[in-house]
């Protein structure tokens, strides 16, 4: 698995710890070894729900700095709800009649006035605003602990959490003054600290694919490791499959072939940080599996792309909860380096089923929710591209009233957001989430399309010879025996299930199956559900949704077992400090590894998406309401992923240091398709949604009037046996 920077989900199969970002950033003890992972364990804001506290140590220190995003309520948000219905429904007349930024300000957006009283509000408290966007969508500010608490009629204690993180935290909910409450809708932050500013950007502590792996599943067993399941021995896990296995496997190639690869059409990518090195190390991942190079363009605050960074944490220390006011930030323990490998995943994810799409990649300042959102708000309010991939999320299902508006903005201009839909299955075996059954946000959001996890076997002949819900345990090989006995203790599988914090949407009444959509009818609400108005998190309990809306939507490519090789440029130096952290000195080089996660999934899905854009030739923009109606008419356009009769598992090996076999090799078995309560069964389930792309049926069912995919459905005609010319595929 991957490391820890915030909300992410990519997974490698890193036997270390993750990353000290996460870990410090967030007060968050170290998960198991090699169950890391960017997507990760926020608890959504970083001041933790009261019902996640512990211990109550005091009061936060008042000159300790805070911030925060006050956000704004949008004009006529019934009109807005209603065009939104429209433009997004392929049935209606107005579909596809999108606003412009500028229109959506005129109609929709928070006036200046409006902005400008609450930012009169916030100076007089003694705040200083940071800023406020064209769309007066909130308004930023920072400032004192003392400051914040006059500002919100509020108290900021010192708690240590259910976690053992120690953190500042709102003790209710903040106030603001009667004549603002019909604009304010949320306060976002309030958990505070100093953030040290960078002195460098140092390459990630080196990961490489223990061998031996398969070019193809199947083309190695593990002849010398036990069989399990009264089957076996087990083929070796891929080295991580290719661009080209990928585009055969999910049935893409004669679109290629038709010129349709998603030219013509933006994606934006959202990550914490932005690696200089981002476009390089694309670009040779390209010429190393015959793509162009990537049309790339960068959005970034010049602090992201120079950070604290230090390499991993030893186990020790990262078992230590870690003191800081900012969620338990501790002065330079800071390493974004994780977002580096990130970064390049989501941008290779991207072009390798999209490489004739521009890529636009938008950097957060921080690993903080609000700088997210930022990112989020540009992106929406400079219409910056028409898709969006955002493989992060939070651990518990909550209702966040400013990402509402962010997607709301999104939807009536064309623009469709993707996020991946968690690496911890259905949060009951997250050891760093809640530990009850959750939905993971922002992926619960009926204006988002939640991409799930698979497993997917792709044989010599470059086609899928099964796919399945994407859900491990694991065991090792110890003294010539798997301990404990398969399958083992639970590893990581695709989010899922059903929200307590929102309702069914529309588009999912007549395809979701009762008992899932009424999950929770007479059941109390969970532990990490939320829906708030102010300050999220700072809530009593809810009345769950019921009927609540349900996710994935669809799904792709998610297990690291049989993930996706990428390549990065890591630092292989062996030199360590005192503390046991890796140092750089002149060993640092591009590598190529494999890779998985629901981190994987958005962008893969989202790179298929520019394909059924181009082909036809307009925006899906929010695409689940035509997602959810091709598919009423169509089920064959998802290839339907159910429980398999046969239990398949590999056996792969991580060389304990992660980089060589000198400090050792573990061996695994990972076995598949272990949906814990949630449900992988005919037609939809909360495991895969509708299920995965069926290639090319897929596409047409998107972009209906496309006469080129029409043509390239139809059979090439048989040639001449002494023909020796050929058509080139774009790859």
């Amino acid at each position: 698995m991957g490391r820890h920077v915030v909300r992410r989900g990519s997974l490698c199969g890193r036997p270390i710890l993750c990353a000290a970002a996460c870990l410090v950033l967030l007060g968050v003890a170290a998960g198991p070894a090699s169950a890391t992972s960017l997507r990760a364990r926020l608890v959504q804001t970083l001041a933790p729900s009261l019902k996640h506290v512990h211990q109550l140590l005091g009061p936060a220190p008042s000159d300790a700095t805070v911030s925060a995003l006050v956000s704004l309520r949008p004009r006529d948000e019934a009109g807005l709800r209603a065009l939104i219905a429209r433009v997004t429904n392929p049935a209606d007349k107005r579909y596809g009649h999108y606003l412009s930024p500028a229109q959506f300000r005129s109609r929709f957006a928070p006036t200046k006035d409006d902005a400008n009283a609450v930012a009169s509000w916030l100076r007089a408290s003694g705040l200083k605003v940071t800023a406020i966007p064209a769309n007066h969508r909130f308004v930023a500010v920072t400032g004192t602990v003392a400051q914040a608490q006059h500002a919100f009629d509020l108290t900021l204690g010192r708690v240590r959490d259910t976690l053992g993180a120690i953190v500042n935290a709102p003790l209710r909910r903040a106030r603001v003054p009667a004549a603002l409450s019909r604009i304010v809708s949320g306060v976002r932050g309030l958990d505070g600290g100093d953030v040290v500013k960078a002195q460098s950007l140092l390459a990630p502590p080196a990961y490489q694919t223990s061998g031996p792996c398969s070019s193809f599943f199947g083309e190695i067993t593990a002849s010398d490791t036990p069989g399990a399941f009264g089957q076996g021995p087990f083929p070796v896990a891929p080295c991580g499959y290719t661009p080209t296995q990928l585009q055969s496997a999910y049935g893409l190639s004669p679109a290629y072939a038709a010129g349709v690869d998603g030219r013509g059409v933006k994606v934006a990518i959202i990550d914490p940080f932005d690696s200089p090195r981002a476009k390089q190390d694309t670009d040779t991942y390209s010429a190393r599996h015959g793509l162009p190079p990537v049309s790339l363009t960068r959005v970034a605050d010049p602090y992201a792309t120079a950070v604290p960074s230090l390499p991993s944490l030893p186990d020790a220390l990262a078992k230590v909860p870690l003191v800081g006011s900012l969620g338990g930030l501790v002065t330079g323990l800071v390493d974004p380096d994780g977002a580096s490998e990130e970064e390049t995943l989501d941008l290779e994810a991207v072009h390798a089923l999209a490489p004739g799409a521009s890529i636009v990649y938008e950097a957060s300042d921080s690993l903080l929710d609000i700088s997210l959102l930022i990112a989020q708000n540009d992106v929406v309010d400079h219409k910056r591209a028409q898709i969006v991939s955002n493989s992060y999320g939070s651990a518990v299902d909550s209702q966040d009233p400013m990402e509402d508006a962010v997607l709301q903005q999104a939807a009536a201009e064309g623009i469709g957001f993707y996020f991946s839909s968690g690496d911890q299955g259905d949060e009951t075996r997250d050891p760093n989430g809640p530990g009850d059954r959750e939905t993971d946000a922002s992926a619960n959001n009926p204006l988002a399309t939640a991409v799930g996890g698979t497993s997917i076997a792709i044989g010599a002949d470059g086609k899928a010879l099964w796919q399945t819900y994407w859900g491990n345990f694991t065991s090792t090989l110890v003294n010539g025996a798997w301990a404990p006995t398969p399958p083992g203790d639970f590893y990581a599988g695709g989010g899922g299930g059903t929200s307590q914090a929102y309702a069914e949407p529309d588009y999912q009444k007549g395809v979701v199956p009762d008992d899932l959509a009424n999950y929770w009818a007479g059941k109390p609400a969970e532990l990490g559900a939320t829906q708030t108005s102010i300050v999220p998190l700072q809530s009593s309990p809810i009345t769950p949704q019921v009927p609540g809306r349900v996710e994935p939507d669809i799904s792709m490519l998610g297990d690291p077992n049989t993930g996706m090789i990428v390549g990065d440029t890591q630092d292989f130096t062996a030199y360590k400090n005192l503390l046991g952290q890796q140092l750089p000195t002149d060993d640092v080089h591009y590598a190529e590894f494999r890779i998985g996660g629901t981190s994987l999934s958005s962008p893969l899905f989202a790179g298929l998406m520019a394909l059924a854009d181009q082909a036809a030739g307009h925006a899906h923009g929010f695409v689940n309401p035509a997602l959810y109606a091709a598919y009423k008419h169509d089920p064959s356009i998802v290839t339907d992923l159910t429980a398999t009769s046969a239990k398949n598992a590999v056996v792969r090996r991580n060389y304990v240091n992660s980089t060589d076999s000198s400090g050792g090799v573990t061996t695994l078995l990972r076995d598949f398709d272990e949906p814990l309560t949630l449900h992988d069964r005919p037609g939809f389930d909360d495991a895969t949604g509708l299920g995965t792309p069926n290639g090319l049926h897929f596409l047409q069912a998107l972009a209906p009037g496309s006469t080129t995919l029409r043509s390239a459905a139809k059979p090439a005609p048989k040639k001449p046996v002494h023909a020796t010319s050929s058509r080139a595929t774009t790859r």
